[in-house]
């Protein structure tokens, strides 16, 4: 099979989310509310606020299953 790769320019994301590895961690276990680690300076939003409400949503329901980043 002939495999071509072409350079593209990245898209711009909707919405950035920024965090150290260990508040992610403690947000996955449960043990930190997503909206306590932005108002406590550990998690940073940038880009569409609603669908930046909606993924925090997501991380804090535990009726869905925990995905790793890596």
């Amino acid at each position: 099979k002939d495999t071509t790769i072409q350079r593209q320019e990245a898209k711009k994301a909707d919405v950035t989310i920024v965090m150290r590895p260990e508040t992610w961690s403690q947000i996955a276990q449960g043990m930190l509310a997503p909206y306590d680690a932005l108002f406590a300076g550990k998690l940073r939003v940038g880009g569409d606020i609603e669908t930046a409400k909606d993924i925090t949503r997501h991380l804090s329901d535990p009726r869905f299953p925990y995905v790793s980043p890596c």
